[in-house]
């Protein structure tokens, strides 16, 4: 994944170098460069946060292992009750 990410990254860059060049868009690199910089920030911020909350998501149990343990004895039903609203 961070492979892919840093690929569309550089693709993105650079087309948007090779549009300036062209004079396309009016982006002049030598007094603009930080907004590079800055956009780069930004998407591994929001990268840091989709991760984390992914994180969240799939740390809480699931419905299929709770009723296992259900069946197999290991807590009662309101033990599983509990995790069930978690």
């Amino acid at each position: 994944m961070r492979k892919t990410y840093w690929a569309i990254i550089f693709i993105l860059v650079g087309i948007f170098l090779l549009l300036s060049n062209y004079n396309f868009i009016a982006f002049n690199f030598s007094r603009d460069w930080p907004l590079i910089l800055i956009a780069i920030g930004i998407a591994e911020i929001i990268d840091i946060i989709s991760r984390r909350t992914r994180k969240v998501k799939t740390s809480k149990p699931s419905v299929k292992r709770i009723l296992d343990d259900l069946e197999k004895g290991n807590i009662n039903i309101d033990e599983a009750e509990e995790k069930l609203k978690e």
